[in-house]
């Protein structure tokens, strides 16, 4: 099953055994990176839980990755923060200050600053940031938050950052693939992405992980992507019911 976290740790394991370095968006925006090597990204969206259960499993391989913490939603857990920090992971902020400002670029540069101060009062050394994507927010007069960092160009220099995930990566020059909506941009399962990953072909990898997506469980799994697909006809909780409740008939009539 897709979308766990034992199917994460596998996905892990091949990146590694394949010989790929696993390097942060700070590492990469820093100095030139040798190939090969994978650029390993995560937004963590609601659930500080899920990011915890992310790391671990890197953690657990000598792994350390980039996580993106939103600061309007529980997502923004300053402890949890400090403590990735600490065991080696890049934190940085995961903004959507122009959606939140109904496009107002004045508005939500100031936001943007007040909230990245926020987290460096805290003690969360943040070097690089990456724009949140909504397509459920109409967008009035832009086309992405990151674009307040095009309409103000000394935005960068003033937030003292490395730069922004999206803006600043050569994506002509790395495999962009992200698990957005619980399904990979390039159409395959996460195990033909491992496929993909053992021919070695590709120099480079840029991988967006949403930790929020990914379950310990193969029942939570099916239920966020019956979600994801539209199948809305219960709660994703009456999904799991139902499905466990069908699992103990099929075990007692066996």
């Amino acid at each position: 099953m897709d979308f766990t976290l034992k199917a994460y740790q596998s996905f892990l394991r091949v990146i590694v055994e394949s010989g790929y370095r696993v390097i942060t968006v700070r590492d990469y925006l820093a100095s030139e990176q040798l190939s090969p090597f994978v650029i390993l990204r995560h937004d963590v969206e609601w659930n500080p839980r899920r990011a915890q259960h992310i790391a671990d499993a890197e953690l657990r391989l000598g792994l350390r990755s980039t996580f993106y913490f939103r600061a309007n939603t529980r997502a923004y857990d300053i402890p949890l923060m400090l403590q990735l920090q600490n065991e080696g992971f890049e934190i940085g902020y995961h903004y959507d200050t122009l959606d939140r400002c109904n496009g107002d670029f004045d508005k939500a540069i100031a936001l943007f600053e007040e909230e990245l101060s926020r987290f460096r009062r805290a003690g969360v050394n943040v070097q690089t940031v990456c724009s949140h994507g909504n397509p459920r927010v109409r967008k009035r007069g832009y086309q992405a938050n990151y674009d307040i960092f095009l309409k103000d160009e000394g935005l960068k220099r003033r937030a003292d950052i490395l730069g922004e995930a999206y803006l600043d990566l050569d994506f002509s020059a790395v495999k962009y693939l992200s698990d957005a909506g619980i399904r990979w941009n390039v159409g395959l399962t996460t195990r033909q992405i491992e496929a993909l990953i053992r021919t070695k072909e590709q120099p480079a990898f840029y991988i967006l992980v949403h930790p929020d997506y990914w379950s310990r469980t193969w029942i939570r799994a099916l239920a966020l992507k019956c979600a994801a697909r539209g199948i809305k006809i219960f709660r994703i909780n009456n999904i799991i019911a139902a499905i466990r409740e069908y699992s103990s008939i099929l075990s007692r009539t066996r």
